[in-house]
């Protein structure tokens, strides 16, 4: 299909729509209880829901404002390390674990939004967890390292990281984007498979 500025708007509130319900419903869940129960246990297993509920909301919407959104204005520069404590705070609500060794210091917004959209695609390409390693300056280049079990890029990620937007959905969309963040920066982006690792690399043009 051709893809409009609508359609892709459309696409990623489907995305973050999807990445908010669930710790959203749960909140839910606890303040029903909370109005329902009055057994102390349960008031107690309510409350612990509704702060952990909170805390991942909030989490969940500081990385994906910045990840997708124009977080701080357009334009601006940020401290790499921005995007080292938003995936910080992410991470512990997935199952593989965050390793990030890049190095701080002031990068375009881009790419702190490229850094960690492929955080979230390293994340998916290991469902049964592992570990996703962050490297690199911003500056120069970026490298997300996946490492578990059967780790592997699914088909439609790859179409979409390569700009194909013939069979786009909510999932789809997010690393459709990046190949749009990447272009954009007149960056170059490619990937590598193995049967436990998947590498995604950019590299910017150098000024």
């Amino acid at each position: 299909m051709s893809l409009t500025q609508l359609d892709l708007a459309a696409l990623l509130a489907s995305r973050i729509c999807h990445d908010l319900i669930s710790p959203v419903a749960a909140f839910s869940t606890g303040l029903e209880v909370l109005e329902e129960e009055t057994d102390e246990d349960m008031r107690r297993h309510a409350f612990d829901l509704l702060s952990t509920s909170s805390k991942q909301s909030t989490a969940r919407l500081e990385y994906l404002r910045l990840a997708f959104g124009a977080a701080g204005g357009l334009g601006s520069e940020l401290d790499f390390d921005e995007a080292r404590r938003l995936a910080e705070g992410y991470f512990p609500h997935l199952k593989p674990d965050l390793v990030w060794s890049a190095a701080p210091g002031h990068v375009t917004k881009a790419a702190c939004k490229i850094a960690l959209n492929l955080c979230l695609i390293g994340a998916e390409s290991i469902p049964r967890g592992g570990e996703v390693c962050v490297q690199g300056d911003g500056r120069v280049f970026i490298v997300v390292k996946a490492s578990g079990p059967r780790a592997k890029l699914i088909d439609a990620t790859k179409a979409a990281l390569d700009g194909k937007d013939d069979a786009l959905d909510a999932k789809s969309v997010q690393p459709y984007l990046v190949g749009l963040l990447v272009r954009e920066a007149q960056a170059r982006l490619s990937y590598h498979e193995t049967d436990e690792n998947v590498t995604i690399r950019v590299d910017f043009a150098s000024s």
